[in-house]
């Protein structure tokens, strides 16, 4: 491609500005785009292409879904207690032990 031709599909290119993106989206963006090595306006351009659907990774129903039983096994029993009071139980044990020393 002769430098002519190929400033010619630079001029011919469109530009899109779009205001008011929210914090959040911008910041999925971004996320998204440095996880992929992409800039953020390259993240977007791909976006777009796909008629609005991210182009991100997603993980199957069946995975999540037995990732989260997993978790949920991992930390069954813990749900109703109180670390905060068992914490503090445990350091006056320690005090009294060492007061009657």
């Amino acid at each position: 491609m002769t430098s002519s031709a190929s400033n010619a599909s630079i001029v011919s290119m469109k530009t899109l500005t779009i205001r008011r993106v929210p914090d959040e989206l911008h910041r999925e963006i971004r996320v998204t785009a440095a996880g992929k090595g992409l800039s953020m306006e390259e993240e977007a351009r791909q976006r777009l292409a796909g008629k609005g659907q991210a182009v991100a990774r997603t993980v199957p129903k069946a995975t999540f879904d037995a990732a989260l039983a997993s978790l949920h096994a991992m930390f069954k029993g813990l749900e109703h207690r109180d670390f905060v009071e068992e914490f503090l139980a445990e350091k006056r044990e320690r005090a009294r032990r060492e007061l009657a020393k």
